[in-house]
């Protein structure tokens, strides 16, 4: 199996005045949330433009911002990121807590 070093994600945040979120995404038949992350930066940007009601922008975080962000995130009780989401689905799930476990273990 590849590392999980290789990915190097999109991340979408909106703006509603002076506060930031990153962009979620609902699971389908769920009321659970996922972080939404993308492989590249063409569907980060459309998955933005589909976003209303507030300002988005789309970045690429270097490997120690990502992992602060999904740490932050699986405090707030997010417990899952998924790959590419649309509205028909996503390419991947990945539970958090593996890959934040993943992550303690690499850097040991």
């Amino acid at each position: 199996m590849k590392p999980q070093q290789d990915l190097a994600p999109w991340i979408v945040t909106t703006h509603e005045g002076s506060a930031q979120h990153l962009a979620l995404w609902q699971l389908a038949d769920s009321s659970q949330m996922a972080i939404a992350l993308f492989s590249t930066r063409d569907k980060a940007l459309l998955y933005a433009a589909g976003l209303s009601g507030s300002e988005s922008q789309v970045a690429q975080p270097d490997r120690h911002a990502l992992l602060r962000i999904l740490i932050e995130c699986f405090q707030r009780q997010v417990e899952l990121a998924v790959l590419d989401p649309d509205s028909h689905g996503a390419q991947k799930i990945f539970p958090l807590r593996e890959v934040l476990r993943a992550a303690r273990e690499e850097l040991r």
